[in-house]
Protein backbone atom coordinates (compact mmCIF):
# COMPACT_ATOMS: atom_id res chain seq x y z
CA UNK A 1 0.00 0.00 0.00
CA UNK A 2 1.04 3.37 -0.65
CA UNK A 3 0.15 6.90 -0.68
CA UNK A 4 -0.50 9.94 -2.98
CA UNK A 5 -1.75 12.84 -1.20
CA UNK A 6 -4.88 11.95 0.15
CA UNK A 7 -5.64 9.04 -1.77
CA UNK A 8 -4.22 5.65 -0.50
CA UNK A 9 -3.40 2.93 -4.03
CA UNK A 10 -3.35 -0.63 -3.25
CA UNK A 11 -0.92 -2.32 -4.65
CA UNK A 12 3.34 -2.54 -4.22
CA UNK A 13 4.92 0.28 -6.29
CA UNK A 14 7.64 -1.96 -7.65
CA UNK A 15 4.65 -3.44 -9.32
CA UNK A 16 2.23 -1.10 -10.21
CA UNK A 17 4.73 2.00 -10.74
CA UNK A 18 5.91 4.06 -9.06
CA UNK A 19 5.40 8.08 -8.80
CA UNK A 20 8.56 10.26 -9.40
CA UNK A 21 8.10 14.08 -9.24
CA UNK A 22 9.55 16.35 -11.50
CA UNK A 23 13.04 16.23 -10.55
CA UNK A 24 13.13 12.88 -10.91
CA UNK A 25 12.04 12.90 -14.16
CA UNK A 26 14.19 15.23 -15.64
CA UNK A 27 16.98 12.97 -14.02
CA UNK A 28 15.74 9.93 -16.22
CA UNK A 29 14.91 12.24 -19.28
CA UNK A 30 18.67 13.02 -19.17
CA UNK A 31 19.95 9.49 -18.82
CA UNK A 32 18.02 8.48 -21.73
CA UNK A 33 19.71 11.20 -23.94
CA UNK A 34 16.23 12.48 -24.54
CA UNK A 35 15.70 17.10 -25.06
CA UNK A 36 13.86 18.42 -23.38
CA UNK A 37 10.25 19.24 -24.90
CA UNK A 38 10.83 16.38 -27.23
CA UNK A 39 9.59 13.47 -24.84
CA UNK A 40 7.05 12.51 -26.90
CA UNK A 41 8.65 12.22 -30.33
CA UNK A 42 9.08 9.57 -32.13
CA UNK A 43 12.77 7.63 -31.79
CA UNK A 44 13.45 10.36 -28.85
CA UNK A 45 15.16 7.56 -26.99
CA UNK A 46 17.39 6.83 -29.52
CA UNK A 47 20.72 7.62 -30.28
CA UNK A 48 20.60 11.31 -32.87
CA UNK A 49 23.02 9.54 -35.25
CA UNK A 50 20.74 6.66 -36.15
CA UNK A 51 17.29 8.46 -36.44
CA UNK A 52 17.53 9.39 -39.62
CA UNK A 53 17.98 6.20 -41.18
CA UNK A 54 15.58 4.18 -39.04
CA UNK A 55 13.13 7.36 -39.75
CA UNK A 56 13.81 6.39 -43.36
CA UNK A 57 13.66 2.70 -43.09
CA UNK A 58 10.24 3.21 -40.96
CA UNK A 59 8.32 5.18 -44.12
CA UNK A 60 9.14 2.33 -46.79
CA UNK A 61 7.33 -0.68 -44.45
CA UNK A 62 4.20 -1.78 -46.09
CA UNK A 63 2.33 -0.27 -42.87
CA UNK A 64 3.09 3.46 -43.86
CA UNK A 65 4.27 3.18 -47.34
CA UNK A 66 0.68 4.29 -48.47
CA UNK A 67 0.55 7.21 -45.57
CA UNK A 68 -1.44 8.46 -42.99
CA UNK A 69 -4.43 6.29 -42.35
CA UNK A 70 -7.45 8.11 -41.28
CA UNK A 71 -10.96 6.85 -40.72
CA UNK A 72 -14.22 9.01 -39.62
CA UNK A 73 -16.25 7.00 -37.15
CA UNK A 74 -20.28 7.20 -37.01
CA UNK A 75 -21.71 8.42 -34.49
CA UNK A 76 -23.19 5.88 -32.18
CA UNK A 77 -25.89 5.19 -29.66
CA UNK A 78 -24.63 4.64 -26.08
CA UNK A 79 -26.93 3.36 -23.17
CA UNK A 80 -28.09 4.98 -20.45
CA UNK A 81 -26.04 5.13 -17.52
CA UNK A 82 -25.54 2.93 -15.20
CA UNK A 83 -26.14 3.24 -11.91
CA UNK A 84 -23.88 1.55 -9.01
CA UNK A 85 -26.47 0.89 -5.48
CA UNK A 86 -23.42 -0.55 -3.67
CA UNK A 87 -22.86 0.83 -0.56
CA UNK A 88 -18.88 0.05 -0.87
CA UNK A 89 -17.28 -0.67 -3.95
CA UNK A 90 -13.58 -0.61 -5.23
CA UNK A 91 -13.13 1.55 -9.01
CA UNK A 92 -12.27 -1.91 -10.40
CA UNK A 93 -14.93 -3.86 -9.04
CA UNK A 94 -17.91 -1.06 -10.46
CA UNK A 95 -15.44 -0.71 -13.75
CA UNK A 96 -16.46 -4.28 -14.12
CA UNK A 97 -19.88 -3.81 -13.17
CA UNK A 98 -20.08 -0.94 -15.94
CA UNK A 99 -18.95 -3.04 -18.94
CA UNK A 100 -20.76 -6.36 -17.85
CA UNK A 101 -24.37 -4.69 -19.16
CA UNK A 102 -22.63 -3.44 -22.11
CA UNK A 103 -20.96 -6.72 -23.26
CA UNK A 104 -24.04 -8.66 -22.23
CA UNK A 105 -26.03 -6.35 -24.35
CA UNK A 106 -24.07 -6.72 -26.98
CA UNK A 107 -24.55 -3.48 -29.87
CA UNK A 108 -22.47 -0.98 -31.72
CA UNK A 109 -21.03 0.43 -28.15
CA UNK A 110 -19.81 -3.02 -27.31
CA UNK A 111 -18.49 -4.07 -30.52
CA UNK A 112 -16.04 -0.91 -30.95
CA UNK A 113 -14.44 -0.66 -27.04
CA UNK A 114 -10.86 -2.05 -26.86
CA UNK A 115 -9.64 -3.64 -23.43
CA UNK A 116 -5.40 -3.72 -23.05
CA UNK A 117 -5.29 -5.30 -19.39
CA UNK A 118 -4.28 -8.92 -20.45
CA UNK A 119 -2.22 -9.67 -17.26
CA UNK A 120 -4.65 -8.09 -14.68
CA UNK A 121 -7.96 -9.34 -16.81
CA UNK A 122 -9.77 -10.93 -13.36
CA UNK A 123 -7.98 -7.72 -10.76
CA UNK A 124 -9.73 -5.13 -12.86
CA UNK A 125 -12.76 -7.03 -13.28
CA UNK A 126 -13.08 -7.94 -16.86
CA UNK A 127 -13.17 -11.50 -16.77
CA UNK A 128 -17.04 -11.01 -17.61
CA UNK A 129 -16.30 -8.66 -20.30
CA UNK A 130 -13.29 -11.07 -21.63
CA UNK A 131 -16.02 -13.89 -21.75
CA UNK A 132 -19.15 -12.18 -22.82
CA UNK A 133 -17.13 -10.95 -25.94
CA UNK A 134 -15.45 -14.02 -26.74
CA UNK A 135 -12.14 -12.11 -26.91
CA UNK A 136 -10.07 -14.96 -26.97
CA UNK A 137 -11.69 -17.31 -29.19
CA UNK A 138 -10.76 -18.01 -32.68
CA UNK A 139 -14.01 -19.48 -33.25
CA UNK A 140 -17.25 -19.12 -32.26
CA UNK A 141 -16.98 -22.29 -29.74
CA UNK A 142 -19.49 -22.70 -26.58
CA UNK A 143 -17.86 -22.63 -23.09
CA UNK A 144 -18.42 -25.89 -21.10
CA UNK A 145 -18.60 -26.22 -17.22
CA UNK A 146 -19.10 -29.55 -15.91
CA UNK A 147 -20.99 -29.65 -12.71
CA UNK A 148 -20.29 -33.06 -10.41
CA UNK A 149 -21.14 -34.21 -7.20
CA UNK A 150 -19.84 -37.68 -5.08
CA UNK A 151 -17.96 -40.68 -6.80
CA UNK A 152 -17.61 -39.13 -10.57
CA UNK A 153 -15.56 -36.61 -9.74
CA UNK A 154 -12.33 -38.47 -11.51
CA UNK A 155 -14.80 -39.39 -14.39
CA UNK A 156 -15.88 -35.60 -14.42
CA UNK A 157 -12.07 -34.65 -14.41
CA UNK A 158 -10.62 -37.08 -17.31
CA UNK A 159 -13.56 -35.72 -19.32
CA UNK A 160 -12.72 -32.54 -19.11
CA UNK A 161 -9.14 -33.10 -20.13
CA UNK A 162 -10.06 -34.49 -23.02
CA UNK A 163 -12.19 -32.28 -23.81
CA UNK A 164 -9.87 -29.54 -23.39
CA UNK A 165 -7.56 -30.71 -26.27
CA UNK A 166 -10.44 -29.39 -28.87
CA UNK A 167 -12.72 -26.77 -26.80
CA UNK A 168 -11.48 -23.84 -25.29
CA UNK A 169 -13.00 -22.44 -21.51
CA UNK A 170 -13.38 -25.67 -19.59
CA UNK A 171 -14.44 -25.75 -16.24
CA UNK A 172 -15.48 -28.19 -13.56
CA UNK A 173 -17.33 -27.18 -10.73
CA UNK A 174 -17.33 -29.56 -7.58
CA UNK A 175 -20.50 -29.34 -5.69
CA UNK A 176 -20.22 -31.20 -2.22
CA UNK A 177 -23.93 -30.43 -1.21
CA UNK A 178 -26.46 -29.93 -3.61
CA UNK A 179 -29.00 -29.07 -0.87
CA UNK A 180 -26.94 -26.42 0.94
CA UNK A 181 -26.07 -25.16 -2.56
CA UNK A 182 -29.83 -25.10 -3.40
CA UNK A 183 -30.73 -23.77 -0.21
CA UNK A 184 -28.37 -20.97 -0.28
CA UNK A 185 -30.17 -19.86 -3.61
CA UNK A 186 -33.48 -20.26 -2.61
CA UNK A 187 -32.91 -18.23 0.82
CA UNK A 188 -31.29 -15.55 -1.49
CA UNK A 189 -34.72 -15.44 -3.78
CA UNK A 190 -36.64 -15.20 -0.83
CA UNK A 191 -34.36 -12.16 0.99
CA UNK A 192 -34.96 -10.19 -2.57
CA UNK A 193 -38.30 -11.00 -2.70
CA UNK A 194 -38.21 -9.09 1.32
CA UNK A 195 -36.94 -6.31 0.08
CA UNK A 196 -32.85 -7.10 1.05
CA UNK A 197 -32.22 -6.26 -2.96
CA UNK A 198 -28.17 -7.13 -2.71
CA UNK A 199 -28.63 -10.78 -1.11
CA UNK A 200 -26.59 -12.77 -3.79
CA UNK A 201 -26.22 -16.66 -2.95
CA UNK A 202 -22.86 -18.02 -3.72
CA UNK A 203 -24.13 -19.93 -6.85
CA UNK A 204 -25.60 -17.19 -8.29
CA UNK A 205 -22.24 -15.16 -7.93
CA UNK A 206 -20.81 -18.48 -9.73
CA UNK A 207 -23.41 -19.01 -12.46
CA UNK A 208 -23.45 -14.87 -13.42
CA UNK A 209 -20.15 -15.22 -14.56
CA UNK A 210 -20.99 -17.36 -17.47
CA UNK A 211 -21.64 -16.31 -20.54
CA UNK A 212 -25.00 -16.78 -21.72
CA UNK A 213 -24.10 -19.50 -24.41
CA UNK A 214 -21.98 -21.52 -21.95
CA UNK A 215 -23.52 -25.13 -21.54
CA UNK A 216 -23.51 -26.84 -18.26
CA UNK A 217 -23.42 -30.47 -18.16
CA UNK A 218 -23.94 -32.08 -14.42
CA UNK A 219 -22.85 -35.61 -13.37
CA UNK A 220 -23.77 -37.20 -10.33
CA UNK A 221 -24.09 -40.76 -9.37
CA UNK A 222 -28.25 -40.10 -8.47
CA UNK A 223 -31.11 -38.75 -10.30
CA UNK A 224 -30.39 -36.38 -12.82
CA UNK A 225 -32.51 -33.30 -11.15
CA UNK A 226 -30.41 -33.50 -8.60
CA UNK A 227 -28.01 -30.70 -10.13
CA UNK A 228 -30.35 -29.86 -13.51
CA UNK A 229 -31.87 -26.65 -11.52
CA UNK A 230 -28.17 -25.00 -11.86
CA UNK A 231 -29.42 -24.19 -15.33
CA UNK A 232 -32.34 -22.02 -13.44
CA UNK A 233 -29.60 -20.06 -11.69
CA UNK A 234 -28.85 -17.48 -14.48
CA UNK A 235 -30.50 -19.15 -17.80
CA UNK A 236 -28.45 -21.58 -19.49
CA UNK A 237 -28.41 -24.47 -20.95
CA UNK A 238 -27.73 -27.83 -19.42
CA UNK A 239 -27.27 -31.76 -20.31
CA UNK A 240 -28.37 -33.40 -16.77
CA UNK A 241 -26.89 -37.00 -16.79
CA UNK A 242 -27.64 -39.49 -13.75
CA UNK A 243 -29.23 -42.61 -12.33
CA UNK A 244 -32.64 -42.95 -13.64
CA UNK A 245 -33.11 -46.54 -12.44
CA UNK A 246 -31.97 -48.67 -9.22
CA UNK A 247 -31.11 -52.20 -8.51
CA UNK A 248 -28.37 -52.84 -11.24
CA UNK A 249 -25.26 -54.74 -9.31
CA UNK A 250 -21.88 -54.63 -11.05
CA UNK A 251 -18.52 -53.22 -10.70
CA UNK A 252 -18.03 -49.25 -10.73
CA UNK A 253 -16.60 -48.64 -14.14
CA UNK A 254 -19.64 -51.20 -15.33
CA UNK A 255 -22.29 -49.08 -13.62
CA UNK A 256 -21.06 -45.86 -14.58
CA UNK A 257 -20.97 -46.82 -18.19
CA UNK A 258 -24.68 -48.61 -17.93
CA UNK A 259 -26.09 -44.87 -16.86
CA UNK A 260 -23.67 -43.38 -18.97
CA UNK A 261 -22.15 -41.39 -16.12
CA UNK A 262 -18.70 -42.16 -17.24
CA UNK A 263 -15.76 -40.24 -19.06
CA UNK A 264 -16.90 -41.70 -22.29
CA UNK A 265 -20.55 -40.47 -21.84
CA UNK A 266 -19.71 -37.14 -20.55
CA UNK A 267 -17.58 -36.07 -23.90
CA UNK A 268 -20.43 -37.75 -25.78
CA UNK A 269 -22.86 -35.65 -24.70
CA UNK A 270 -20.47 -32.65 -24.91
CA UNK A 271 -19.79 -33.54 -28.86
CA UNK A 272 -23.77 -34.18 -29.93
CA UNK A 273 -25.18 -31.46 -27.39
CA UNK A 274 -22.61 -28.34 -27.64
CA UNK A 275 -21.15 -26.60 -31.10
CA UNK A 276 -17.67 -26.48 -31.46
CA UNK A 277 -14.75 -28.27 -33.50
CA UNK A 278 -15.11 -32.24 -33.50
CA UNK A 279 -13.47 -34.19 -29.85
CA UNK A 280 -10.25 -35.92 -30.79
CA UNK A 281 -10.42 -38.05 -27.51
CA UNK A 282 -14.75 -38.90 -27.55
CA UNK A 283 -15.79 -42.64 -26.95
CA UNK A 284 -15.22 -44.69 -29.65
Amino acid sequence: MFKMGSHRLAGHKDNHSGLMNNQQMDEFRIKMDVDAGSEWEPLCTMQKKDRGSVSAFLKDVSFFSKGPRRYNAARIEVPAPAFLDDNVLSTQAGFGKILDPIAKNGGDLADRIVTTSPDVTVSTNLGLWVNRRGIFARDAVADIVIAYQGCVAPEAIEAAGRIMCDRRDIGVLAVTSADRLNAGWTAAKRARHRGMIHAESYVERLMTQLPSHCVIVTVIDGHPLTLSWLGSVAGHKVVPLGVEHFGQTGTIADLHNHFSIDADAIVDAVEQLSPGKPLRFRAV
